[in-house]
């Protein structure tokens, strides 16, 4: 197959391609059923007008922390406006600018300016909004290490954790999410006051769960007849050695982009 096949053939045996992609959230998402109880758990008291519980949410990495959170945030906010859901990636916003910024944009649909305007105006807007439509707050802090990092956690867990001392009515929570799980945190004393989590437990997946999880996702992924059970067998293999799911995911979509760049209508062992 010359380049200009590779680039203007139409047929693709993807049925769809973003089904690995590392944020797609699958419909069908398997074998963490007891975590997203312990989380919606959390999140109870601030559907009934209380306020929500912090989670610790701890787990190495591709364990289904990130997707369990983001689905279960989907579900309260397809079925609720009593609670602004924000999940923030700490990897990318570890300053104290950067994390209310995002949350500010979740609430009122735009960014705020990086200029001109004082952080203490921008908190204020959140922390008002909030108190006059009487919504809750959870602020899910993905890899929350690199705000301990940066020396950052401390003020904006005090910032989140404690507005209701300034701003009537106002509801907060965090679910902090770590894949170190041989991080140890510490907070000041004026935060673990108000930061007393439940401790929620993802392990890793066993060999038969990346099966079945690999499984269902090139049955989404691709058409009828595209990988063989026996293939998804060997991916697994090596899936579960390496202890990352998502190895496994992005191993289907190579071995399918090969497929197609061969021409070929099946993945073959190589």
């Amino acid at each position: 197959m010359g380049i200009d096949d590779i680039l203007l053939h139409d047929e693709t045996i993807f049925r769809n391609l973003h089904a690995f992609d590392p944020d797609y959230i699958p419909e069908n998402f398997k074998y963490r059923d007891s975590q997203m109880e312990a989380l919606a758990v959390c999140i109870r008291p601030a559907l009934m007008g209380g306020r929500p519980i912090n989670a610790v949410v701890l787990g190495a990495c591709a364990t289904g922390k990130t997707t369990a959170i983001r689905k279960l945030f989907e579900m309260v906010e397809a079925n609720s406006e009593k609670i602004v859901c924000s999940y923030i990636n700490c990897q990318l916003h570890t300053t104290r600018f950067g994390i209310f910024s995002q949350i500010y944009h979740k609430i009122f649909g735009y960014y705020p300016p990086e200029t001109g305007v004082p952080f203490s105006r921008i908190y204020h807007d959140i922390m008002h909004k909030l108190s006059t439509e009487d919504k809750a707050l959870i602020v899910a802090l993905d890899d929350v290490n690199h705000l301990f990092h940066d020396r950052n956690a401390n003020k904006i867990f005090y910032d989140i954790l404690r507005a209701y001392e300034a701003f009537d009515n106002v509801r907060t929570g965090i679910f902090a999410i770590l894949s170190d799980i041989e991080f140890r945190y510490a907070l000041d004393k004026n935060v673990n006051s108000v930061f007393i989590p439940q401790e929620i437990i993802f392990p890793p997946y066993s060999h038969d769960e990346i099966y079945e999880i690999l499984k269902d996702r090139a049955r989404i992924g691709f058409y009828d007849g595209v990988i063989s059970d026996e293939l998804i067998e060997e991916i697994s293999e090596l899936t579960f050695e390496t202890g990352d799911l998502r190895y496994g995911i992005n191993l289907l979509r190579v071995c399918g982009n090969l497929a197609e760049a061969e021409a070929s209508p099946r993945m073959k062992k190589s």
